[in-house]
């Protein structure tokens, strides 16, 4: 006889979710600015661990329809276990060839994701010290509401 335990069960299902929740590879770090200001004393500093499963490193920026500019210049420099530096500096273009705002909106803000990341190839395994800047002639750099960053093993 087949002793079935609801609680047990339920337990175990949560347990399970959890843990594939947890697991799935992707690790985020997400910072606010109050006052929607991205100063160049305000890098964005955290760990990220580099495997041969890791695809790229996903940066997304949440700005205000008031931003300035069409366009955005960030530099990623992550710094290896073994004390190595490589700085990565990316660009992105938010409108059309029409100047036309090419990026979802949700009410009065935008959110874009960085695709230029991706490419860290050939990197050594491990926990790496990164650290992220806006990279913009203005400082502050305003109308940025967040930024978040996550370290991606399926882009």
């Amino acid at each position: 006889m087949l002793l079935f335990n609801p609680k047990i069960f339920i337990k175990g299902l949560i347990t399970c979710v959890v843990i594939s929740l947890t697991s799935c590879g992707d690790s985020a770090l997400s910072k606010k600015f109050p006052d929607a200001c991205w100063g160049y004393d305000m890098p964005l500093s955290f760990p990220i661990t580099l495997s041969e499963n890791t695809q790229g490193i996903l940066v997304e920026i949440v700005f205000e329809e008031d931003y300035s500019y069409s366009n955005l210049y960030l530099d990623l420099t992550l710094t290896s276990p073994s004390g190595q530096e490589k700085t990565l500096q990316a660009t992105e273009t938010f409108v059309d060839p029409l100047g036309n705002w090419a990026v979802p909106a949700d009410g009065k803000t935008y959110a874009y994701q960085f695709s230029s990341f991706a490419a860290i190839d050939g990197m050594e395994n491990g926990t790496y010290t990164a650290e992220l800047v806006q990279a913009m002639r203005d400082d502050p750099l305003c109308h940025i509401k967040k930024v978040v960053v996550r370290n991606s093993t399926n882009l």
